[in-house]
């Protein structure tokens, strides 16, 4: 096993982590400053996190449609999504090409999961292209809870990097991927427009989330959250 670890100068998921369970925890892609919104980033990177498949062996059409959202510069300003209100504050220093890999797969995921819940208009294609497993079905029963019940996410969410290390690369690529997801100025909101977010909604929570590689593809597979401790600082 090879393990790397990265710093971070720091900050849903997502966008998208909200309830699961699991032992320790609730289950369910140079050097970068950190990325401040309306700040000139000249170096320059939603959300919900959600667990584990047999199967992880994926076409190269999914892989492609699973990075599209993030196939620009490997920086905070680059991986963040003004249009949804989605900011990467921070990622790790010196990541090599596939720590790189399991990150944009990984933004990509949090970004679809983001959207998702705010938009509610049932097109998961881009979760289902990043996810697979328990983190698919669990963001999935959520989705359709808030779908149900005629209500979405509005609000900003922020993200912060940890750390993205590496495990059994020689033989099935497997990515831990330590983040902080702060999901304080977002809320749920009815068709009324009224504010019904849940206590575990509004929360600032680390996450440890987990990526599968196979067939030269990333696919998320599992996550716990846990409180946000000394890791996370926003």
């Amino acid at each position: 096993m090879k393990t790397y670890r990265s710093a971070v100068t720091i900050l849903f998921l997502s966008a998208a982590l909200l309830v699961g369970c699991s032992s320790g925890g609730e289950k369910t892609n140079p050097s970068v400053p950190a990325y401040t919104p309306g700040a000139d980033n000249s170096g320059g990177t939603a959300p919900a996190e959600s667990a584990p498949a047999d199967d992880y062996y994926y076409s190269a059409e999914a892989s492609a449609s699973s990075t599209s959202a993030t196939d620009g510069p490997l920086t905070a300003e680059g991986l963040s999504d003004p249009a949804t209100e989605y900011t990467v504050l921070s990622i790790p220093d010196d990541l090599d090409e596939l720590q790189q890999e399991a990150l944009r797969t990984y933004i990509a995921y949090d970004r679809a999961t983001w959207e998702g819940y705010r938009t509610e208009d049932g097109d998961l294609s881009a979760v289902e292209a990043t996810a697979s497993g328990d983190a698919l079905e669990y963001y999935k029963k959520s989705y359709d809870e808030y779908m149900s019940a005629g209500q979405h996410a509005e609000g900003s969410f922020n993200k912060s990097v940890l750390r993205v290390d590496m495990h059994d690369e020689d033989i099935r690529p497997i990515a831990t991927i330590t983040a902080c997801s702060d999901f304080r100025s977002s809320r749920i909101v009815d068709s009324s427009g009224n504010d019904v977010s849940r206590d575990d909604w509004k929360v600032l929570a680390t996450y440890s989330i987990t990526l599968v590689r196979s067939g030269g593809t990333w696919t998320v597979t599992s996550w716990t959250r846990s409180e946000p401790g000394r890791l996370c600082t926003q």
